[in-house]
């Protein structure tokens, strides 16, 4: 959007049916690139079916589509790691099922949806071989390296989250999203349930007259506590988001209960003067 690139959503719902994927494809896609965030954020929605025979479906039929039209696929599997914890979606070697397929493909991975340390985080890029170099010489003309103490910092967590299986993380997320869900039932946010449990909760705001951009501001300015509202998940019409309020879930749960009891009071408090 900086550049001025031409940029055109796509909906979510067209690759809900993998039956109709391609077709769907077909019928809207006018850009070069296909841009995926899997599991989508903050929805959670992820195209890895349940089907245990044609899980990866909905990927063949878009990497498909994208030979089939010359497109390059990008992907942001920053929320990737969540499928691991979710028994109703099955893990595959997504990137064995791009190199074999000989699609143009660039994906982005972030350790700090996982392991939020602030600006201590890995980022990553991959990509297929035909555009890496010129993938590599954008990168290095606007990136720095990270710091060899950021690499082992991050490393130390993942070591510690591969031994004991990433408990520590799915059940501080799973213990605040029930704490969420919980005090904020009855309020003006209904949850909406993820297909996947990602690090952060949906909430949908039950007044469509009252707009997510100012029942932020009032919770900031009377409880200071921060809420994202949903107008920056829609940003091709950001009318759509006034509808919805993001919470992060990643966070020391004795502050966020106290933060989400907080936000509980404001909502009481802006619907009385509503």
């Amino acid at each position: 959007m900086h550049m001025q690139v031409p940029l055109k959503p796509l909906e979510e719902t067209f690759l809900h049916n993998h039956d109709t994927i391609y077709e769907n494809l077909q019928r809207t896609i006018t850009t070069d690139v296909i841009f995926l965030v899997s599991p989508n954020n903050p929805t959670g929605w992820e195209l890895t079916g349940s089907d245990t025979e044609n899980y990866a479906q909905g990927f063949k039929e878009i990497i498909r589509f994208c030979k089939d039209e010359n497109k390059i696929l990008a992907f942001d599997f920053c929320f990737t790691s969540f499928i691991l914890s979710d028994p109703n979606t099955p893990t595959f070697d997504v990137y064995k099922l791009l190199q074999e397929s000989r699609v143009r493909y660039i994906t982005v991975e972030d350790t700090g949806k996982t392991w939020p340390l602030q600006d201590a985080k890995v980022a990553l890029i991959k990509t297929s071989k035909d555009i890496y170099e010129d993938i590599y010489n954008i990168h290095t003309a606007y990136l720095l390296n990270v710091s060899p103490f950021i690499l082992n910092l991050v490393t130390a967590y993942i070591q510690d989250s591969i031994s004991d299986n990433s408990k520590s993380i799915y059940a501080l997320l799973k213990r605040n999203r029930k704490i969420a869900k919980n005090i904020l039932d009855g309020s003006l946010l209904t949850f909406q349930k993820p297909q996947t449990e990602v690090s952060v909760a949906w909430f949908k705001i039950t007044d469509p007259k009252i707009k997510a951009t100012k029942l932020q501001e009032y919770i900031l300015h009377k409880k200071n506590v921060y809420v994202l509202p949903g107008t920056y998940f829609f940003w091709h019409d950001r009318s759509m988001g006034e509808h919805y309020i993001r919470i992060a879930l990643a966070r020391d749960t004795e502050m966020f209960e106290q933060a989400v009891k907080l936000i509980k009071e404001a909502l009481d408090e802006y619907a009385q003067t509503t």
